[in-house]
């Protein structure tokens, strides 16, 4: 990474519930096919896969999991770009909801799921103890806020990592597609940007229930009007896709940043990013190529 710049690639992948092994050789592959990356961020409980429901209680699964993580850190003693990884996570005889750094060979920082969703298809109080408050993780000499899913649809995590110092939030989601809920993510996310003056990039998993569509970036603009722009398909069929957004002047907070969105694989987009962080705002611009 230069002073200046961070690449973020965001892996919105389609893992299995269940193939600990199949899911970290997909983390593998990616990390080794983006170019110039220095951060990949992948979906909530990738190594597991979601939702793991009553498998996640089983304590080879859970070990399975966490041994999965400790190669996968590593091997990021050897360069190339870190992992922000989602998991299954033991603490203190406690299960959480986790999301792993891993760089420079080890497990650099942790961070626990707040709010558990527990209605719908979701069972998340039953089997995950909820985390405390959390604090951004340093990578690089950037802040990065990880609210997990369900943290963002409230206003107190996003508040909190405001607080405590963030630059960006990173967002890894598992809820399955609802073609009823794409607006009120987006209006979640918004209301969240709006709150903290936060750029904020979630990484959704995709499978048969959750199709490209549903990702989206989120910002807010300079006259802190919310806005968002996502690209759409009239295509339901799930595609999996990384894509890299490269920042210029991330740790900075008295200059204009330009980032670049272009996702790879069988779709190619780009999308303009401008973010003035010295005002605490950011305004999206984009430009969709297929």
């Amino acid at each position: 990474m230069t002073p200046d710049r961070l690449n973020i690639a965001i892996a919105q992948l389609n893992p299995t519930v269940g193939d600990v092994a199949g899911n970290a050789e997909k983390a593998r592959r990616s990390r080794a096919a983006v170019k110039g990356a220095d951060l990949v961020a992948f979906p909530e409980l990738f190594i597991a896969g979601y939702p793991p429901e009553d498998l996640v209680l089983k304590p080879a699964f859970q070990a399975a999991c966490r041994s999965a993580v400790e190669a996968l850190a590593r091997e990021t003693a050897k360069g190339g770009p870190a992992l922000l990884i989602g998991t299954p996570w033991v603490e203190d005889g406690k299960l959480y909801n986790a999301v792993c750094l891993l760089t420079g060979g080890r497990i650099a920082a942790v961070r626990f799921k707040v709010d558990l969703p527990n209605y719908g298809v979701f069972d998340e109080k039953r089997v995950f103890t909820a985390g405390p408050m959390p604090g951004p993780v340093e990578f690089n000499g950037v802040r990065i806020g990880v609210p997990i899913c369900e943290d963002i649809w409230g206003p107190d995590v996003a508040e909190c990592l405001a607080e405590t110092g963030s630059d960006i939030l990173i967002v890894p989601n598992g809820s399955p597609y609802d073609r009823t809920k794409p607006d009120v993510r987006l209006n979640q996310a918004v209301a969240r940007v709006t709150e903290a003056g936060l750029p904020l990039v979630p990484t959704s998993a995709v499978r048969s229930l959750m199709p490209p569509h549903s990702a989206w970036l989120t910002s807010a603009m300079p006259t802190s009007t919310p806005t968002g722009r996502r690209r759409t398909t009239s295509s339901l069929t799930p595609t999996p896709y990384i894509r890299c957004l490269s920042g210029s002047g991330l740790p900075r907070s008295t200059v204009t940043r330009r980032a670049y969105v272009a996702s790879c694989t069988e779709r190619w987009r780009s999308i303009s990013l401008a973010i003035s962080m010295c005002r605490l705002h950011a305004c999206l611009r984009a430009a969709l190529v297929l």
